[in-house]
């Protein structure tokens, strides 16, 4: 495989999780070898990816040769910062609503990216869909929570 096509490979293998587990939340199937729900499982592996995007564009930020329109030191720190609270301190359903938000957060930087030719079209065109992909996992158990 080339890198574009372990990318590609890497980034829809990362959705598994969140498909899987918001499928097994939502079925209410008993995670049988370890002490969380599914729904925990899920907001702890989307903080770990939020975290890991969010270090990509750092990356991106140190790697940028010119001046930047947006500040992806800050914007990536917060973005890290608001996952992690809101995983501590909020309940499930604000938390899957924040960590959805903060994941089109991220999309709408990626977008930037692309648009000032940080990133390649087709690397944009992958985290825009692993990206709705994910929300919409986020979304449908914050729906399908009971109160």
């Amino acid at each position: 495989m080339d890198r574009d096509q372990t990318t590609a490979f890497l980034a829809h293998i990362g959705a598994i999780p969140f498909i899987a587990c918001a499928l097994l939340s939502s079925l209410q199937i008993e995670a049988v070898t370890i002490d969380l729900s599914w729904l925990d499982i899920l907001l702890s592996y989307s903080l770990a990816i939020i975290c890991f995007m969010s270090g990509t564009h750092w990356g991106q930020s140190l790697a940028a040769s010119g001046p930047q329109d947006i500040n992806l030191f800050i914007i990536s720190n917060t973005c890290t910062l608001a996952a992690w609270f809101s995983y501590l301190l909020l309940n499930q359903r604000p938390a899957l609503l924040a960590h959805a938000l903060i994941f089109g957060l991220l999309w709408l930087i990626d977008r930037r990216l692309e648009h000032n030719k940080m990133i390649t079209a087709p690397y944009y065109h992958l985290r825009r869909r692993i990206s709705l992909i994910v929300i919409l996992c986020l979304l449908s158990q914050s729906i399908v929570l009971p109160s």
